[in-house]
């Protein structure tokens, strides 16, 4: 299996090459042993699922290709720049296939012997608090480790996406230039 990385393109499925990844990932504060003890279709098989959830991050803007399959690059993006995946985007994808899809693999070695192709698609995630995935055909459901790695706010996919993230917990994230941002949270509170 070889990765498709194309900017916008209709068959996409990662935004980093295996290389590109472990050069993000020795920027990681984590030991990455396990990463690199990995295959590289083991490597490519969870840079596919993390850029599949990423696609599910309350993202700013619309994907700038018609028929883009992967959610960068975005309107959102400054117009010079709106025709590549941006470095911190590249970097944040590395870190959730490790921190966040391979750990919950490595939590459940009975399902990963089953890759690839039979785990099935990304059916949810959230980031940053709102930490749920699950796989549509294995009807898997991650929670306490992602929990913990990604409520830490030094998180480094977290703070790696924040320029493009619309939400956070609920609550609009306002952005330079972003007046209206304010009154696009769909959570209410009631004291």
């Amino acid at each position: 299996m070889a990765l498709r990385v194309h900017v916008g393109g209709a068959e996409s499925d990662s935004f980093n090459t295996v290389e590109e990844a472990d050069a993000a990932l020795e920027l990681l504060p984590d030991d990455t042993t396990e990463w690199m003890q990995l295959s590289t279709e083991e490597k490519e098989l969870r840079l596919q699922l993390g850029a599949q959830l990423m696609g599910f991050l309350p993202l700013r803007g619309r994907t700038v290709f018609r028929g883009q399959r992967l959610c960068f690059p975005r309107t959102c993006q400054p117009y010079n720049r709106r025709f590549l995946i941006p470095e911190d985007v590249k970097r944040a994808h590395a870190f959730i296939s490790y921190s966040i899809v391979h750990r919950a693999l490595a939590e459940r070695p009975a399902i990963a012997e089953g890759l690839p192709g039979k785990f099935g698609r990304p059916s949810q995630i959230s980031l940053a608090g709102l930490v749920s995935v699950s796989f549509a055909e294995a009807g898997v459901k991650s929670g306490s480790l992602l929990d913990l790695l990604t409520r830490s706010p030094s998180f480094p996919a977290y703070q790696l996406l924040k320029p493009y993230l619309a939400q956070f917990r609920g609550s609009a994230i306002p952005s330079d230039g972003d007046a209206d941002a304010r009154t696009l949270s769909t959570t209410t509170t009631t004291s």
